[in-house]
């Protein structure tokens, strides 16, 4: 018989439980033994994904006697062990970290096992995978829904949106994309060179971008002192370096990273031209060729669109043509022609930044909406669950 605990109970285990684990679970003994045989049941079943990964969707009822689902991931490396549940990291079990305070979790512990025990039960009778998909709300799914259809049905997400690009800069960047044309990579590829350079011109160029999107101080400050607020300052020294001089540039330029390591000047995110994280930071970089210097401008479209197109409509309006990656996808995003993806409550939407999605083309995500959700489910594309399989 299923072990009997409602959905509040588990929700509040979960609430309990979820933390940064910086030490490791600390089990009772009665507990450890129940752990140990939670991943002796799943074991039956065909892993998942590395380090020994089962996932099920299990369910309990709630005060009104209606199912609500938890997603139960666990891994198990060595000696080593994590559990998700409703997509919180629970349990941690690592030999190598200090444990933590005792947690007594049996009733939790048991009716994991109990309905893993129910679904190992329907996978022998063949009834798990499409029970889940016949049951397993929308909220809890993945899918993707055009991003025109989104703000056809929720036209408020759309106006929220104040630092959004105008009518009149789409435009303009659509002309120069049609007049300069696309690569079978979706990238504007520019032949354009200058035909020197020193510190002080790169500086210049940037700042064409800084102005265009207004930051602060575009209108005060001179090139260098943009340039300093606003690019990754580990840029291998070349804000130390005589502006004027092409010598002193192409010097500097020269070096390899390790040179300008052992000068202590710290290279890695030279070219960082707006300084930020993996989703935000953009670069516009040189390149030295024998008709001159070349300039190649490549950012996140996921995070920061509108800084990107201004940036490349501040170069272009200056007589500076770069070339420009990720056009195509960047274009269909400003002009609402790509697809949002749909993320499950218990996922996160930052979670697929790093790729991950089914649909690798997709960069905004976004939960299941709260009203209009017949509507929204009817126009959105849903992928199919994952088939849980006993081993043979």
């Amino acid at each position: 018989m299923k072990k009997q605990l409602s959905a509040q109970a588990i929700s509040h285990y979960i609430g309990w439980l979820s933390c940064d684990h910086i030490k490791s679970t600390n089990l009772s003994e009665k507990d450890s033994i129940l752990l140990d045989k939670l991943y002796e049941i799943l074991n039956q079943i065909k892993p998942t994904g590395n380090d020994n990964r089962h996932d099920l969707w299990l369910y309990a009822l709630n005060n009104r006697n209606n199912k609500v689902w938890f997603s139960l991931c666990t891994t198990e490396y060595q000696k080593s062990r994590a559990v998700f549940l409703g997509g919180k990291f629970i349990i941690g079990i690592n030999p190598h970290l200090e444990k933590d305070w005792q947690s007594e979790i049996t009733d939790l512990l048991e009716w994991m096992i109990s309905a893993v025990n129910e679904a190992i039960e329907m996978l022998k009778q063949g009834t798990y995978n499409s029970f889940v998909e016949e049951n397993l709300p929308y909220k809890y799914r993945q899918g993707a829904i055009l991003r025109k259809k989104y703000y056809e049905l929720f036209p408020e997400e759309n106006e929220d949106d104040e630092d959004k690009l105008t009518k009149e800069e789409i435009d303009d960047f659509v002309n120069y994309v049609n007049q300069f044309g696309l690569s079978e990579d979706g990238n504007i590829i520019s032949d354009f060179v200058l035909p020197a350079m020193t510190s002080g011109k790169y500086f210049e160029i940037c700042s064409y971008g800084y102005s265009e999107n207004k930051m602060k101080y575009y209108d005060k400050w001179p090139p260098i002192e943009m340039y300093k607020r606003y690019a990754d300052d580990r840029d291998g020294g070349l804000t130390k370096i005589n502006p004027d001089s092409e010598s002193d540039f192409l010097n500097w330029f020269s070096k390899s990273d390790d040179e300008k390591w052992k000068e202590d000047e710290n290279p890695s995110h030279t070219w960082e031209v707006i300084e930020g994280g993996s989703r935000t930071r953009m670069h516009l970089y040189l390149e030295k060729t024998d008709r001159g210097w070349s300039l190649e401008l490549a950012g996140s479209r996921s995070y920061c669109t509108v800084e990107l197109v201004r940036f490349y409509l501040g170069l272009v309006h200056h007589g500076i043509f770069p070339t420009f990656y990720g056009v195509k996808e960047l274009l269909a995003k400003i002009k609402d022609e790509d697809k949002l993806g749909v993320v499950g409550y218990e996922g996160s939407t930052f979670a697929y930044a790093y790729g991950g999605f089914p649909d690798p083309d997709i960069v905004n995500f976004i939960y299941m909406p709260e009203k209009k959700q017949k509507t929204f489910i009817k126009n959105t594309i849903w992928y199919e669950l994952q088939k849980i399989e006993l081993q043979n």
